[in-house]
């Protein structure tokens, strides 16, 4: 098992600045990795990039990514009010499909 679980494995990194070629939604300084997937989770990515939901491989890692950070943080942030306000009670959820519905 990798540090990154059993469908990820580092192969090699390299510290390079980006290129013409590169893709221009990352950042100027890069690191470039060789990692494997299982064929069907790189055929969901390839197939997001043909279909121009992301501009390449690299760019749609970096959001998943990006996403896997922001759900972490939103967890914490969940976390921290409820240790401080407790568990919200059924008229709190209600209150909040109400509020969410009214939204729509």
């Amino acid at each position: 098992m990798s540090l990154f679980g059993d469908n990820i494995n580092i192969a090699w990194i390299e510290v390079r600045i980006a290129s013409p070629w590169y893709d221009c939604s990352m950042t100027t300084r890069t690191e470039k990795i060789a990692i494997s997937l299982p064929g069907e989770k790189l055929a969901l990515v390839r197939k997001a990039v043909a279909e121009g939901r992301a501009t390449s491989v690299s760019a749609f890692i970096v959001t998943a990514i990006e996403k896997a950070q922001a759900s972490s943080e939103l967890d914490a942030l969940v976390a921290e009010l409820m240790s401080e306000h407790g568990i919200p009670s059924e008229a709190d959820y209600k209150w909040a499909d109400e509020a969410l519905s009214e939204s729509q």
